[in-house]
């Protein structure tokens, strides 16, 4: 994950290894404990999707994982973050495109078994 704030907004690393994060088990630990932070220039870039100003998080599921077991799981907790006016969120390509090969496969079994 890349993270870049404005100059107003920052804080030390310190301060954002302490943020809590909670584990699959349901303990609790500091961000700290699970990430590597790297501090380095970027380019000055906007991401844009569909000509809005877009912001990318990527993540990797734990193994065992499924794409629709991530999507019950973010959902509710995207659902009670309150957004500032004129931001959304919505999943992206990778689980759009899981969506399809899910129907696509469906479709394929029933013509299969006529």
């Amino acid at each position: 994950m890349r993270l870049a704030f404005r100059e107003s907004d920052r804080q030390s690393v310190e301060d954002l290894a302490k943020v809590p994060v909670m584990l699959p088990d349901g303990s609790r630990t500091e961000l700290g404990a699970v990430a590597d932070f790297v501090v380095a220039p970027s380019d000055r870039e906007i991401q844009r999707v569909n000509r809005l100003t877009t912001v990318t998080v990527n993540a990797n599921l734990a193994k065992g994982t499924t794409m629709e077991d991530a999507r019950k799981r973010v959902e509710p907790i995207m659902a009670a973050y309150s957004l500032p006016a004129g931001y959304a969120w919505k999943f992206g390509r990778g689980l759009d495109e899981n969506d399809k090969a899910v129907q696509t496969m469906t479709q394929n079994i029933l013509l299969a078994s006529c």
